[in-house]
């Protein structure tokens, strides 16, 4: 059962680059390495994450699975669910279908924590379709994709309401936006930042101030927070 209303921030031991990006968009060439708290003086900054920046390949962003397991058995990985069009990877099981299909890849092309399934047996567009796929049985098709993960910083509700209509199924750690709503706070934020920096439709809200892994008390935390800290993640353009 998904509840309407309103979060783990899963690593990988990839190295990590961090952009810092101003909210005005300024064109001033300061995209450097992690800013700190004057990045901050303008009312908001983001910084975005890119796992395996710093490899010597490229490694793919989307790439295909195929696994089969008796009818009734899991996959082995435990998934955020939404009632949106994406499901997220939040747990790699040791043993099980994905754990065997790891042992037999390279590890740009192993599934990880934090990785978006985008179809599965050719269910796409609809999160509770590609999980029902999935427990069927047999023979399964997975698409993944890899997640672009970044911290928004600053966001000030100013005695507003958020403005956001969330999701999140009580068994999982994120929370899911179904809907920007036309008032409030992210509706103001995502007039500043470039496209990349808003907040939208399936954007899985991983922390908020801190707290992580149970969306209750992350919801309680957006109702209650006037400055909002948030990690958003989303599948890599």
């Amino acid at each position: 059962m998904l509840c309407s209303g309103g979060c783990c921030a899963d690593g990988h031991d990839a190295e990590i680059q961090i952009t810092q990006i101003k909210r005005d968009d300024d064109d001033s060439g300061e995209h450097g390495p992690q800013g700190g708290k004057d990045d901050q003086a303008d009312g908001g900054a983001l910084a975005i994450f890119t796992a395996g920046a710093s490899r010597r390949f490229q490694e793919p962003k989307a790439f295909d699975v195929r696994l089969a397991f008796a009818r009734g058995m899991t996959p082995g990985l435990g998934l955020d669910l939404s009632e949106g069009s994406i499901v997220r990877v939040n747990r790699l099981d040791p043993v099980g279908p994905v754990a065997k299909y790891n042992l037999t890849v390279r590890p740009e092309e192993q599934v990880r924590v934090g990785d978006f399934i985008m179809e599965a047996n050719g269910a796409r567009g609809d999160a509770r379709a590609m999980v029902m796929a999935m427990l069927g049985g047999g023979e399964i098709a997975l698409s993944f994709r890899r997640p672009l993960t970044f911290v928004l910083e600053g966001l000030a509700k100013k005695g507003r309401a958020l403005g956001l209509d969330l999701s999140y199924h009580p068994k999982s750690t994120c929370l899911v936006i179904k809907q920007v709503l036309q008032d409030g706070a992210v509706l103001e934020w995502n007039r500043g930042p470039a496209e990349h920096a808003k907040m939208l439709v399936d954007d899985f809200i991983l922390a908020v101030n801190g707290c992580s892994g149970n969306p209750q008390d992350m919801h309680l935390r957006l109702r209650s927070d006037e400055v909002l800290n948030l990690v958003i993640s989303r599948p890599a353009p």
